[in-house]
Parts: structure tokens; C-alpha cells; sequence
């Protein structure tokens, strides 16, 4: 079994009030090409989720690493605040 790429964000996130991360880890990819989606299965905030990589309007047989790469970091970056630097 292959490991998932690690997604490493250009900024911090808050994810939770005093937790910041740039690095989130896919711990599993699903795909259904018959209801034509792939989903990711992501740690990296307080409790693990399940992002929506391809729907039927964007599905496409030929996805790769940096497509799930590519949804994560979009859904972190949408779904969390960006991190206040402390000193």
C-alpha cells in the first residue's frame, strides 16, 4: 500500500483557537467512478474529515496526487481562518 502525500500549506491556518498547522496528511483516497467522486480522508485539524476532491461536475478518470493536494489545500484554506502570528 502507498502512503498519501503530506499537504503543506504556504501559510499557517488556524484550525482551532491556539492550534496552527501547515501540514495536513491524507490518510485515505476513495473514489466511486460510478457516482463519480473522490473523496480524501484528512488529519491535520482537531478532528479528521472528509474532503470532496471530484464530484460529478469536476470528475475525471485521470486523477492524480496533486489533484487531492490540490482540493485539500483549497478546503483547508477556505475552511479556516489564517493563523495570527504570536510572539
Amino acid at each position: 500500500m502507498s502512503e498519501y502525500p503530506i499537504v503543506t500549506l504556504q501559510n499557517e491556518v488556524e484550525v482551532q483557537a491556539a492550534i496552527t498547522t501547515n501540514t495536513f496528511k491524507i490518510l485515505q483516497v476513495l473514489e466511486n467512478p460510478d457516482e463519480m467522486w473522490v473523496n480524501a480522508f484528512v488529519s491535520g485539524a482537531p478532528q479528521n474529515s472528509w474532503v470532496s476532491v471530484l464530484n460529478p461536475e469536476n470528475y475525471t478518470h485521470e486523477w492524480t496526487d496533486q489533484t487531492v493536494v490540490d482540493a485539500v489545500t483549497l478546503w483547508a484554506e477556505t475552511n479556516f481562518p489564517p493563523a495570527i502570528k504570536r510572539s
